[in-house]
């Protein structure tokens, strides 16, 4: 589920997912900024997306927010790899110079 914080004019930003309104994050009276999500998930931070992104991580699952942002970049790293494989893959099909080597190729994607 992806969350956004959205200002709509009020004195505080809400949090949505995808259209669905599900929390805000608002100033509290020791000045810090509180993210609240639906479900009991709460937290507090110096700064609005600091609060967001912490409330956001934990409705989410993970224990912090460099939880999920490690989660994150693990996911972006294997999307890469993929994409590095899949382009050489083509390339590899895409230059082969008969249709047997053609063919080697696309035994090599399916057998695995």
């Amino acid at each position: 589920m992806r969350y956004t914080l959205k200002d709509d004019g009020f004195a505080w930003k809400n949090i949505y997912a995808g259209r669905k309104k599900v929390g805000r994050v608002y100033r509290n009276a020791a000045g810090l900024f509180c993210g609240v999500i639906t479900g009991g998930h709460t937290s507090e931070a110096r700064t609005e997306r600091d609060a967001f992104h912490e409330v956001a991580a934990q409705a989410l699952g993970f224990n912090t927010a460099a939880d999920l942002d490690a989660n994150n970049a693990a996911a972006r790293q294997a999307r890469a790899a993929r994409k590095r494989r899949a382009q050489a893959i083509a390339h590899d099909y895409i230059n082969a110079p008969t249709i047997e080597a053609k063919f080697a190729v696309l035994d090599r994607i399916f057998k695995r």
